[in-house]
């Protein structure tokens, strides 16, 4: 996508990673492509390298945000494995 290839332009000029944002930026993009292995390796990276502990609190409230990604799926998918009382 075009998201995506601005995202790594912009990591690839970004050689001292004065952007950790874009680490982030990256990550959501990837989550909406399904790519969740790459994108939690660009959420990793995101972390260690922000130094804004409210740029970490904002992106780990994001529903997208990896850890909250695994909370919802296995909610909704032990509602769809658990038998139901019909």
């Amino acid at each position: 996508s075009a998201a995506e290839k601005s995202a790594r332009q912009g990591l690839k000029i970004d050689e001292h990673h004065q952007l950790p944002k874009l680490e982030y930026l990256l990550g959501m993009v990837l989550i909406q492509e399904h790519a969740y292995q790459d994108a939690s390796g660009h959420m990793q990276q995101f972390l260690q390298l922000s130094k804004e502990p409210s740029e970490i609190q904002e992106g780990q409230k994001s529903p997208d945000f990896p850890s909250n990604q695994n909370r919802s799926l296995s909610t909704r998918d032990s509602a769809l494995t658990e038998p139901r009382d019909d």
